[in-house]
């Protein structure tokens, strides 16, 4: 929906109906490949998500905790589209590969490497583990992935061609760096995850985002954690400035809703 702000600027406003967030370790993402915890109704067969990056994994997860915390019936987003946004996406898969190549050759490598670890696998295993036929796709992949992710969903928001929209942004608290037997060289680091659902028809009690093509160079750039401390402070109004250009605004209430 385009509003225009106080300033005359043009927003597009993407009420939020529902959204959940994750935080794990290595070790708490090996559990929740064997258990994403998926709506009643879901089921996934047995090393479904084996050669998942741990992106993935947590991205499965968020959708599915807030599909669960509003009981929806099954099907009832099956035209909903699917944006997801990881940041260095691949690069524990990648380095293992490249280890194995070194020590067993063309052999040591699998098969699944591609389909798991390609930009839009994240989306693509969302939309099919739980049933939506909307489009689906990965964003950028690279440092500035989610803030990438706000434009493009604007875009796809505007347009006003699907029910509602997932937005999965995904990242780490640290940048991961490969070390020896794919795990971080540095301290451990947390995956994160965050979805929202952003739908045309929600409350307007419910949180909602303002995207701009403006900048504002007194906001602060744009960061996966700030933006999930925000989600759950629940105070009024957040803002951060978007890489290239641009203003996202995290609003508790819809305010032009």
């Amino acid at each position: 929906m385009l509003v225009v702000s106080p300033g005359h600027s043009v927003e597009v406003a993407m009420p939020i109906s529902r959204w959940a967030t994750a935080q794990a370790s290595s070790e708490q993402v090996a559990n929740l490949r064997r258990n994403p915890g998926l709506p009643a109704g879901y089921e996934l067969p047995a090393g479904f998500l084996k050669n998942s990056d741990d992106q993935t994994v947590l991205a499965l997860v968020v959708v599915s905790q807030a599909l669960a915390a509003r009981e929806h019936p099954r099907g009832s987003h099956s035209e909903w589209g699917v944006l997801a946004a990881p940041n260095f996406f691949g690069r524990s898969g990648t380095h293992q590969a490249l280890v194995s190549f070194r020590k067993d050759g063309a052999w040591g490598i699998s098969p699944h490497m591609i389909p798991h670890h390609s930009l839009h696998a994240a989306s693509g295993t969302i939309s099919q583990t739980l049933g939506m036929h909307g489009p689906n796709f990965g964003v950028s992949g690279g440092p500035n992935a989610a803030a990438e992710a706000f434009l493009i969903a604007a875009t796809l928001v505007s347009e006003n061609t699907m029910p509602g929209l997932w937005v999965v942004l995904t990242g780490h608290e640290w940048e991961w760096l490969p070390g020896e037997e794919g795990k971080d060289a540095q301290n451990e680091c947390a995956c994160l995850a965050v979805a929202l659902a952003l739908e045309s028809c929600a409350d307007g009690s419910k949180p909602c985002l303002y995207v701009s093509p403006q900048n504002d160079e007194k906001q602060a750039d744009f960061t996966l954690s700030g933006f999930v401390n925000a989600l759950h402070t629940h105070q009024s109004t957040f803002s951060w400035r978007l890489p290239a250009c641009g203003t996202v605004r995290l609003s508790s209430r819809g305010e032009h809703a």
